[in-house]
């Protein structure tokens, strides 16, 4: 078998047979004399499998020609040093020059000159790489599939990130799955999803579960601010919607010693309940309503009945009235109440049951029982 060097004049295949035109040195008369070559891969699989990567124009190239046959074929590409161009950060440490034709990999030689990756890029950048780092300073192990215009999918097997990325081209939103790596705020076996525009989640025939299971909160946030052009006159934006078109909203605590609170933080906020139909109030334990200013009841007919005595300024009762009433502190306010402390001129709690006159006591739960919302 004789083989042969030569250089890609061409990639059109007029018959679509899977040839090349390649000029091969000692054999063609000038330089645009080619002689057509079969392109050959390592694998194939008839009509149902195969893998191609036919090179391309200019390349230079290995041609074989067997005994008794007449035809030449494509024995693989040639990767030769390149004398104009250096692999990054070497600077002119060989003045003989260094391979710039690693296309899959131009950083191949930056830490080692024993090659660590494999892979593939096309003409227009689409490439697929696989990494076997060995080396401690610059563990980067993993695999990398990129498209051209910078969208990528990266199984990074590093130590220092362990981690699924998913990536869109300007990189502003993706998808991470952490693994066992304990920093980042998703922490071990978490998942981070990160966008710059809208994120939705819609299912069309079934449901959609979230649930936290032996874990910590479940906490929904806006943080909207004037920085992403919104105001405290601005209605429209920085709200939260629970909607239902048909059935029933529920929230429900189901800790013995839980509850169920709504908390609206603003000095001139309102709390406020409305229906089309009726709004009624249920407590087994009784139904506290306080306020430091007015309270007004107005219906057409006002029905009041008691099983036992109705007291109106009962001395009897007056004293001790405060202590029945007072607000019981929910877990995430006794958490943060050096927060609150500093906040609020020194004292635990909302201020405006201090000023009313209210008691404030923290909810008596064991330790083994939670009841955070």
């Amino acid at each position: 078998m004789e083989i042969y060097i030569g250089t890609v004049l061409s990639r059109v295949d007029e018959l679509a047979v899977g040839k090349l035109s390649v000029r091969i040195d000692g054999l063609s008369d000038n330089s645009k004399d080619g002689k057509p070559v079969q392109y050959t891969t390592p694998y194939g699989g008839n009509n149902h499998a195969g893998f191609g990567a036919i090179p391309e124009k200019g390349t230079r190239v290995l041609v074989c020609k067997p005994v008794n046959d007449p035809n030449f074929y494509y024995f693989g590409s040639v990767v030769e040093p390149s004398y104009t161009q250096l692999v990054k950060d070497r600077g002119n440490m060989y003045p003989f020059g260094a391979t710039s034709l690693l296309g899959y990999n131009p950083h191949e030689y930056k830490f080692s000159r024993i090659p660590q990756t494999y892979g593939m890029t096309s003409p227009m950048k689409n490439s697929i790489l696989l990494k076997d780092s060995r080396n401690s300073e610059a563990d980067d192990k993993g695999v990398v599939l990129k498209a051209s215009g910078g969208q990528m999918i990266k199984l990074d097997d590093s130590s220092a990130n362990d981690c699924i990325m998913i990536k869109n081209k300007s990189g502003e939103a993706h998808i991470k799955i952490q693994n066992n790596i304990a920093g980042g705020l998703q922490g071990p076996q978490g998942i981070n999803i990160k966008c710059v525009g809208t994120l939705n989640l819609e299912t069309k025939s079934s449901q959609i579960n979230m649930k936290v299971i032996d874990g910590k909160d479940l906490t929904i946030e806006n943080l909207s601010t004037e920085g992403q052009h919104v105001n405290d006159n601005d209605r429209k934006t920085a709200n939260i919607y629970i909607n239902t078109t048909r059935g029933d909203v529920m929230i429900t605590s189901k800790n013995k010693h839980g509850g169920v609170y709504v908390d609206s933080e603003g000095s001139n906020s309102v709390v406020q309940v409305r229906s089309q139909g009726k709004a009624q109030i249920y407590a087994a334990k009784g139904i506290n309503m306080y306020s430091a200013n007015d309270i007004n009841i107005k219906g057409k007919d006002v029905n009041i009945q008691s099983t036992g005595r109705i007291n109106l300024n009962d001395p009897a009762t007056d004293k001790n009235l405060d202590n029945k009433m007072a607000v019981k502190k929910h877990r995430y306010d006794m958490g943060h109440e050096d927060d609150k402390n500093e906040k609020e001129g020194g004292q635990n709690g909302w201020p405006f049951f201090h000023q009313a006159g209210m008691s404030v006591i923290e909810s008596t739960i064991p330790n083994n029982e939670d009841s955070r919302l």
